[in-house]
């Protein structure tokens, strides 16, 4: 059973200057932080408030790599095509009992509507997961031209913070080197299209 001290801290960090969403994973201690904040402070001070408030709340620091924070930019789409970045055109869900499928339509700087589809199951991490991979295989051909690979390693939806919001971090390789890439986008309508929004949060400052 999860520590009624981490609900406590979840509020403490929400208060901080500039978070707009928190979660903390772990039950008798925090394993990690997920921190959604607008632009108006440099992560890295986020970071140290987290650390000074959990010092204070839990009598221990903690280190400063289960944090992690993501910054959301307002009109996030209107900034991407002034800045000739690729935007997201449309997502279509489709869901039966046990299943279903995610079409994710991305424009891409040139004009060009590209569009990739996956089955998914029922559940809302699914449709998550479901529309990052039908993000990505529009984004294929693109990623291809630069010898790139985007590697995956996790989809967290943060259902407890206000507002809701989902996180996406992934490994992004290239012949230049590899990077590690973290984006995240409010749900506002559907999960499916947060979930491809945080995508391209992370990955649009790689591709444009």
């Amino acid at each position: 059973m999860r520590h009624p001290k981490l609900t406590k801290l979840e509020g403490e960090i929400g208060k901080i200057q500039g978070v707009t969403g928190v979660r903390i994973v772990g039950e008798a201690a925090p394993s990690e932080i997920h921190v959604v904040a607008t632009l108006e402070r440099p992560p890295k001070q986020i970071v140290r408030d987290v650390q000074s408030l959990s010092t204070t709340s839990l009598g221990e620091s903690i280190d400063h790599r289960i944090v992690s924070v993501v910054q959301l930019e307002e009109s996030q789409e209107i900034d991407n095509a002034a800045q000739g970045r690729i935007i997201l055109d449309q997502v279509i869900t489709v869901s039966r009992r046990n299943d279903g499928w995610v079409r994710v339509s991305l424009r891409m700087a040139d004009g060009q509507t590209v569009d990739g589809a996956v089955k998914v199951g029922s559940t809302r991490i699914e449709r998550a997961q479901g529309s990052v991979a039908a993000a990505l295989k529009a984004l294929q051909p693109r990623l291809d031209a630069i010898s790139g690979r985007l590697l995956l390693q996790n989809v967290v939806v943060n259902n407890e913070s206000y507002p809701p919001s989902v996180q996406i971090k992934a490994d992004f390789h290239t012949p230049a080197g590899h990077s590690v890439l973290i984006g995240g986008a409010v749900i506002e309508d559907d999960i499916a299209t947060a979930a491809a929004r945080a995508l391209l949060q992370a990955l649009n400052r790689k591709l444009s």
